[in-house]
């Protein structure tokens, strides 16, 4: 277990929490979400030990390993990948190191004690599963995308998203009692993500996912933990029974507010009717006090979280095809990526290229776009064919030095200022970031800019390689609202699932130089490849099925209808809903009637501690009351005043369920 107790961390002059308390148990499995910026991966290092916070501590369970992957690679010592994964297990290096020692021991002096040392040595090697390490290392490597030839080759020959994969597969190798993840999606394609999905379904362990892949976290968690102003809260189930139960808390808390402000309204106008009154006069001064009280126990409302609202402009109608390519030819070197391959896109096609890392998705985007040169073949746009390509790191080619502002305005033609601030506002670029250098922005930040460049012009043809990285999920889905309403066609690669289910109307899958057509999303497409044999999806399905189903729904309550499925009609209906609305008010005042007379005797104790406060107050203000009993009364003062706000809290939460109650029933009764 690990504990955190009243942890605070800053940064220069920002606060990211304080006094936050948090535990983690065994075997459970958390996805944490939040904005971009909030202190995820601080409170992830935090855990791991990688960072100390300002204040407070952390309590670890001893002998508790945590293992944690961050979102950037650091340095690291240059050696095979297989070596680099088994290292995992500090202990069984140890171990094996040991037994070879021994081993050239035996060579030089075989006695007694070096056999005997030798034969503890052996024993320790299995235990810890030495002869079976490699193997097992391998078939992680493998899962995760590496060929076999892979595991002899030195780390610093793989790419920076390979080696975060061998990372990977090191941390997954050593199996940590808390394995902690920081983004574990960016780097990997669709049929190594499905693979880790079904390692970690296994997994022993706890484990704590930051992530903005929506889908990953709908399967994999159990708990989903939004940080958010500081306060880490707990949501059971994935990450679409979070957005749910989350969205009902706040209608709740409306509902809340709502019925304060009815009573409160209730007690005003109670107060400026009968404060004139001076047989009414005692009460409505009681009133004043407990309207005090209501106005003290408002229910704060959360702010609204701030959305990204932008559309693409519309394009003019293109022609049809909006692109072809025919008989395409790559290579780099030696390496022959595409020989004589067709790909054309239709006027309104929304494709999604899918397929391994390395197998030439990008390539075959560049080269639909016009950015990269080919070998042979034929590109040829359709008719009135316009085309933005979006780079997979687009914000690389950023100027660092400008300021967002200045990089928008650098475009040709665009020098409107007032225009330009509100769609980087639009995309929640505030005066702060707009005015800060874009080497000092964060990668989030960075991706919305390269988006705003996009959007300046309008193009009937996107071209999009990975332009949700980066981005959290509510950008993500505002992103994805843009896009559906989009009218143009679309050529895009992405990881997410969710973003795919939402967007393609055709998937292409690109595997070994060759192009296979999908009619309709991620779903069909792994629904026709399983068909075809061509991909094992027992894994997927069975985390899909074991997924966590949400732990309730809202009731419905359907109309009456009749035989022809029109509501009413006919004498018979009429009578049927007659008996209905009198067998409801019937229930109605059944289910209310203790709630009534337990408001009736609340409100009939607060009179009567009233009389009896205003008593003390009278005897309080005698001039011959006696010294020593003015302590006593005020002693009894403070016991009343506590016994009356104890009575005023006890009669709004009466009030307030009477009126939940009363309102379902006149809910029911209109559906009636």
């Amino acid at each position: 277990m690990i504990n955190l107790r009243n942890i605070s961390k800053s940064y220069a002059d920002k606060d990211l929490f304080s006094d936050l308390s948090w535990r983690i148990g065994p075997g459970e499995r958390i996805g944490m979400v939040g904005p971009n910026g909030v202190g995820k991966t601080t409170i992830a290092l935090i855990i791991a030990g990688n960072e100390e916070p300002d204040r407070g501590e952390v309590i670890r369970t001893r002998g508790w390993k945590t293992g944690y992957l961050a979102q950037e690679v650091k340095a690291f010592r240059n050696q095979p990948l297989i070596e680099f994964v088994v290292g995992g297990k500090p202990e069984l290096v140890q171990a094996h190191r040991r037994l070879s020692e021994l081993e050239r021991l035996l060579a030089d002096r075989n006695n007694e004690q070096t056999q005997l040392d030798y034969a503890h040595a052996l024993d320790h090697f299995q235990e810890l599963g030495g002869y079976s390490a490699e193997a097992e290392a391998a078939r992680i490597l493998a899962g995760l995308g590496f060929g076999e030839k892979d595991s002899e080759r030195d780390l610093h020959t793989f790419s920076g998203g390979w080696i975060m994969r061998g990372v990977l597969a090191r941390l997954l190798f050593q199996r940590p009692e808390l394995l902690i993840l920081d983004e574990p999606t960016n780097h990997l394609d669709l049929p190594a993500l499905t693979w880790l999905e079904g390692f970690l379904s296994s997994w022993g362990g706890s484990y704590l996912v930051i992530s903005h892949d929506r889908t990953f976290l709908n399967t994999m968690v159990d708990k989903i933990v939004e940080l958010e102003n500081g306060e880490l809260r707990d949501y059971p189930g994935g990450y679409d029974d979070y957005r749910e139960l989350k969205e009902r808390q706040l209608q709740l808390l409306e509902a809340q507010r709502k019925n304060q402000e009815q009573r409160i309204a209730q007690v005003e106008r109670f107060i400026q009717r009968y404060r004139a009154q001076k047989s009414k006069a005692r009460q409505a001064s009681s009133r004043k006090k407990m309207l005090e009280l209501l106005e003290a126990e408002k229910v704060d409302i959360p702010p609204p979280p701030k959305r990204i609202r932008f559309s693409f402009p519309q394009p003019e109608r293109s022609g049809t095809p909006a692109l072809t390519l025919q008989s395409i030819c790559k290579s780099y070197g030696d390496i022959e990526v595409y020989r004589g391959i067709d790909f054309t896109v239709a006027r309104g096609d929304r494709v999604a290229l899918v397929g391994p890392n390395g197998a030439g998705k990008s390539t075959l985007l560049k080269i639909a776009a016009g950015a990269l040169r080919y070998d042979s073949g034929t590109r040829k746009p359709g008719h009135n064919v316009t085309a933005h390509y979006f780079a997979q790191h687009q914000y690389e080619a950023l100027d660092a030095a400008r300021t967002p502002l200045q990089e928008m305005m650098a475009l040709p033609g665009w020098d409107k200022v007032a225009w330009l601030r509100s769609l980087l506002g639009a995309l929640l670029l505030g005066p702060k970031e707009i005015d800060t250098k874009i080497g000092d922005l964060s990668g989030g930040e960075k991706a919305k800019l390269a988006l705003a460049k996009m959007l300046i012009k309008p193009a009937n043809l996107l071209l999009l390689d990975e332009p949700t990285n980066h981005l959290d999920p509510q950008a993500r889905e505002v992103l994805e609202d843009a896009l559906v309403k989009y009218t143009g066609s679309m050529v895009f690669i992405s990881h997410d699932r969710t973003f795919i289910n939402r967007l393609a109307n055709r998937v292409v899958e690109v595997v070994a130089g060759k192009l296979t057509n999908y009619i309709g999303n991620y779903d069909d497409y792994l629904q026709a490849s399983a068909k075809h044999g061509k991909h094992d999806n027992d894994a997927e399905r069975k985390i899909k099925a074991a997924s966590p189903a949400p732990e309730w729904s809202a009731p419905s309550i359907s109309k009456a209808t009749d035989e022809t499925g029109k509501s009413g009609g006919g004498d018979k209906d009429r009578k049927e809903r007659k008996r209905r609305e009198a067998q409801l008010r019937a229930e109605k005042r059944k289910a209310t009637s203790e709630l009534r007379r337990e408001l009736k005797d609340q409100e009939a104790r607060i009179q009567s501690a009233e009389k009896k406060l205003e008593e003390i107050h009278f005897e309080l203000a005698m001039p011959d009351t006696p010294r020593e009993k003015i302590a006593d009364l005020g002693r009894e003062e403070k016991a009343v005043k506590q016994y009356l706000e104890d009575l005023y809290r006890a009669w709004e939460e009466t009030a307030t369920e009477l009126e939940r109650l009363e309102c379902q029933f006149d809910e029911r009764h209109e559906s009636c």
